[in-house]
This record gives structure tokens, C-alpha cells and sequence, in this order.
């Protein structure tokens, strides 16, 4: 079947991946499911896979290894390509969603592109793979972006406000003014007023 007319340009000569001359590059549109593809094949890494892109087309890309849990099927694939050849984006994808070319489908795809030579490396040896924790804790790659917003930078730190001063009651330190003594109540005089009253009334009545 002739291969309907895609662009074939790339701005390398040369790649680090198996098939980095057609990632990147839509699939044809002419392929029927069954016939040019399926999506039971085995997937192992450095398969080439059809993956949806953010666009709604259909592009190839190669696995890279595994995602996920041991018991997902889920897969890293590099979806765009650097212009020296080596991989750029990747994208997580559930395997079920991938489309598996047929190898007789695929060999008058690349016989329509121009020569590339293949100088497969280990992914981790272009992206600087750290490992299944390294990655899981390092900065993930985004299709089409630098990845998310950094965040603000900090302003500069505030003045801690200053201590609190002590207060020392009067009198604990040697030399110190004593406070003053609060005065002592007044004496009540009624007592003796009372009495005073009642003798002059009862000399009053002799």
C-alpha cells in the first residue's frame, strides 16, 4: 500500500535512538487498524509505538522502559526529539492506549525518509536517568513545555522583633530604692465617741 505523503524533514542526520528518525513524525493516516497495526503486540523497550498527541494526531515514538508499579502496564515514551538527534520529551501512557506498527507496515515509512544513521546509546545515558527513585522524585518532563511553574523566589527574611525586657521587683538588687510602704489605715474613733456621748447625757439627766 503507498504510504500517504507526511513530513519527513528532520533537523538531524543522526540519532541516538532506534527509530529517532520517526518519532516525532505522523503516522499515517491511511492505516487500518488490523492490517498496518494493532494493539495486542508485546511491548518491550525500544518498541516503536503510535501514541495520541496533546493535538489529537497520531505520532510515533519509542518505549524507553517501564513506568509504574511492576504490576502496571505503563510505559515511557519519548515523544519529540532534540535537534542533535538524542531524545527530548517523554510522556507516561497506559499500554492498552498504544498502537503497535507492523514491521511490513513500517519498512516503506522509512524508506521514504531520508538517511539517517543510527548511533543507538542507552536512554539513560542522553537524559541522565537516576534510577526508578530518581526519576520518581525528580523533575518530570512535559510535551511541549519546560515542565511546571517554578515557584516564587523567597523574599528576604523579616527581623525577629527584639526581646523582651526583664522586670526586676524593687528591693532584690543591692542599692536599690525600696517602694514605698502604703500607708497604715486611720484609726476609727467611734468607740470612743459613744461613750464620751452617753456620760454627758446621763449627767444631763442627774
Amino acid at each position: 500500500m503507498p504510504v500517504a505523503a507526511i513530513s519527513t524533514e528532520r533537523p538531524f542526520s543522526s540519532t541516538t535512538l532506534k527509530w529517532g528518525a520517526l518519532v516525532d513524525t505522523q503516522m499515517p493516516t491511511s492505516w487500518i487498524p488490523g492490517m498496518q497495526y494493532d494493539r495486542e503486540a508485546k511491548i518491550v523497550e525500544g518498541s516503536l509505538v503510535g501514541i495520541k498527541r496533546s493535538d489529537g494526531t497520531i505520532k510515533f515514538g519509542q518505549v524507553v522502559k517501564k513506568a509504574g508499579f511492576f504490576y502496571q502496564d505503563a510505559w515511557e515514551v519519548v515523544v519529540t526529539m532534540n535537534n542533535d538527534g538524542t531524545p527530548a520529551a517523554t510522556r507516561v501512557e497506559e499500554g492498552m492506549l498504544l498502537i503497535r506498527p507492523r514491521p511490513d507496515a513500517v519498512a516503506p515509512v522509512i524508506a521514504a525518509m531520508p538517511t539517517i544513521t543510527v548511533n543507538e546509546k542507552a536512554f539513560a545515558e542522553t537524559k541522565g536517568d537516576k534510577g526508578f527513585f530518581g526519576n520518581m522524585f525528580g523533575s518530570p518532563t512535559f510535551e511541549g513545555g519546560e515542565g511546571a511553574a517554578k515557584a516564587p523566589a523567597a523574599g528576604p527574611p523579616k527581623a525577629a522583633p527584639p526581646p523582651a525586657k526583664a522586670v526586676v521587683p524593687l528591693g532584690i538588687i543591692p542599692g536599690q530604692a525600696k517602694a514605698a510602704a502604703p500607708p497604715a489605715p486611720p484609726v476609727s474613733t467611734y468607740p470612743f465617741c459613744t461613750a464620751q456621748l452617753m456620760y454627758t447625757i446621763a449627767a444631763t439627766n442627774h
